[in-house]
């Protein structure tokens, strides 16, 4: 409940309670005629208390909050560094904070596509791993390409220009794929148009899983797999991100087990990360 208070809260609890002791101090004085009000001075002094006590509590929240997203900014380095140095970059990399994949997740990606040497990439939920996979493929030199998926034709836009700005647009199309309905057993889920498969020349090496949002449906993650598995090649992979949280994590464990030839490694990132591997 501490994580949430904001000064409004409190505002509102120092006015109710002003409310408070403005009542009790009206019963005991005037109509009770007491001198001295004890039951409002006791009131009162719980009051300075609480209010010590919360904003103590705020105080030390919002600098356990500030210390950890310093230690995780400090983390993230390493990764960074490392991507400067395998990475062809001819310009600046968009910041890779918040709801952007980490330079943690970006560096296993990284060694994933340089180590199998992949070639048709397809991502769900483009951006500055769109541009990352690019400078791969480029640096790769082997006939490869990225497809990456984005159902927002405003973010897919923004990827676009990004992949133009890094001179990019040999190595990567960026698709504006709306989501849609699919039957997947006896439920229906919501995932991206796939009408960019009958573009691919090839079968899929790679599968990126940053998208869509996870507020589109429970597991929201899970349909990647089985509406790809058929375009998959004998060798290919599949990179998480966000399985810190428990619904992503689930759609990785139910692949596992729909999916007995796919085993998955798991990575202590900033999000979470697992990578899927066919055994």
């Amino acid at each position: 409940m501490f994580n949430n208070l904001t000064p409004g809260h409190l505002l509102r609890f120092l006015v109710w309670a002003i409310f408070g002791l403005t009542g009790a101090f009206v019963v005991e004085h005037f109509l009770l005629g007491q001198a001295i009000p004890y039951l409002s001075l006791w009131l009162f002094a719980c009051l300075v208390l609480a209010l010590l006590f919360l904003i103590y509590r705020k105080l030390v929240i919002n600098f356990n909050v500030q210390n950890q997203l310093v230690r995780d900014s400090f983390a993230q380095v390493s990764p960074l560094q490392y991507l400067h140095q395998v990475l062809p970059l001819r310009k600046a990399l968009p910041s890779m904070r918040g709801y952007v994949a980490s330079p943690d997740f970006l560096a296993i990606l990284a060694d994933l596509v340089l180590t199998k040497k992949t070639k048709t990439i397809v991502e769900c939920g483009s951006g500055v791993s769109t541009i990352v996979n690019a400078y791969l493929l480029e640096k790769l030199n082997a006939g490869g390409h990225i497809y990456s998926l984005d159902n927002d034709a405003h973010y897919a836009g923004i990827t676009r220009d990004n992949i133009a700005y890094h001179d990019l647009s040999d190595w990567a199309t960026i698709v504006h794929a709306p989501i849609q309905g699919f039957a997947l057993g006896e439920a229906t889920w919501k995932w991206y148009a796939t009408d960019f498969l009958k573009n691919l020349p090839t079968s899929i090496d790679l599968i990126v899983v940053d998208g869509p949002p996870s507020t589109l449906q429970k597991n929201a993650r899970y349909p990647a797999l089985p509406l790809l598995f058929d375009r998959l090649s004998p060798n290919a992979c599949i990179i998480v991100d966000d399985c810190n949280r428990s619904e992503d994590k689930a759609s990785v464990e139910r692949w596992l087990k729909e999916y007995p030839d796919f085993s998955a490694q798991w990575y202590f990132t900033e999000k979470g990360t697992y990578v899927l591997t066919r055994n």
